[in-house]
């Protein structure tokens, strides 16, 4: 605790800032943060999802979700990582929420959102966002906040879920209709590639990686 005294006219003003030196205070407060707008996320996509209503659902009316998953790479903070992993599951259990539909609605959400991310479509729900007037945090460029968002995603369903999940690529018929099933996953697989290699080196994709397996 550091102490201050700053004179305001005639009058002595004592003012107080607290910093906290060890980095995982910090690091707590960011999983806790992440997994409380991961509920508030799944919540609201059960609800669409009960209604017929996914369609409904898109970055531009979820700010906080987007700010907690594409400002920086949650692989950079491995403590936030194990944090989210241990006691995620028992936080959302605890909200009300069973086992297996936690794995479904996770798989709902990366299903949307890594199409959204090839298709192009979130670039413009982000730079919406990013742009937003009043925005304190420092934005970067839009396809490093997309690369960022989308990594993240991964890395969240697996750290969260408790079941095998593969990515549905067969679900994308829209990209190279004329080709094969097995060139069209291909093709959206190397898109992710792509995207992720322009914006991180070899060697962040290699942490990325490791902490992944």
């Amino acid at each position: 605790k550091s102490k201050a005294v700053e004179g305001i006219g005639r009058k002595e003003i004592k003012n107080a800032a607290y910093e906290f030196l060890h980095n995982t205070f910090g690091e707590f407060l960011t999983a806790n943060y992440i997994v409380y707008e991961t509920r508030k996320v799944l919540n609201q996509l059960k609800i669409y999802r009960d209604n017929d209503m996914l369609n409904h659902w898109n970055l531009k009316t979820n700010k906080s979700w987007c700010i907690c998953l594409a400002y920086a790479p949650l692989f950079s903070r491995p403590v936030v990582i194990k944090m989210i992993h241990e006691w995620s599951y028992t936080y959302l259990c605890n909200e009300g929420m069973e086992l297996e539909e936690i794995d479904t609605l996770m798989e709902i959400l990366i299903n949307m959102e890594i199409k959204e991310v090839i298709s192009g479509e979130n670039v413009l729900f982000l730079k919406e966002i990013l742009e937003e007037k009043k925005n304190p945090f420092r934005a970067k460029g839009i396809l490093d906040h997309l690369a960022i968002y989308s990594l993240n995603l991964i890395m969240l369903r697996t750290v969260i879920g408790q079941r095998e999940y593969r990515f549905k690529f067969d679900n994308f018929k829209e990209y190279k209709k004329e080709e094969s099933v097995k060139e069209e996953k291909e093709d959206c697989w190397n898109k992710l590639m792509y995207l992720w290699k322009s914006v991180f080196s070899e060697r962040e994709l290699q942490e990325y990686a490791e902490i992944f397996t």
